[in-house]
């Protein structure tokens, strides 16, 4: 199934859905606060079921970055994250996630498609 939101309550519906595991793809198109990132990122570690991360154009800032290595570095089913229209993750939120993706050998096995522009 695929979850798309970008409605009042949409962080709290997809962090339900991630520890539900019950979605192969998770779409959040409008801004989220850091602490909807923050608790979207841990349901995310234990999820076993989701391929497909898209935080389009969601405001985040470079301390996401962060909060999305060590959910990377624990979840092994995610294929693919679109960070696309986030321009305030800027450099410093990219050189810390960049390093986790290509060196970190259980995110780089898995994650095949990641989308920065």
């Amino acid at each position: 199934g695929c979850v798309a939101w970008n409605c009042d309550g949409a962080m709290e519906r997809a962090i339900a859905a991630l520890v539900a595991d019950e979605v192969e793809t998770v779409r959040l198109e409008d801004s989220v606060p850091f602490s909807g990132i923050s608790k979207l990122c841990e349901a995310l570690k234990g999820n076993k079921r989701t391929k497909v991360l898209e935080l389009r154009g969601c405001g985040l800032k470079p301390f996401a970055a962060l909060s999305l290595v060590r959910a990377l570095e624990n979840n092994s089913s995610l294929e693919s994250l679109d960070l696309s229209h986030n321009a305030e993750l800027g450099t410093p939120g990219l050189k810390s996630l960049l390093p986790s993706i290509c060196l970190e050998p259980s995110v780089a096995s898995g994650l095949s498609t990641l989308i920065l522009t």
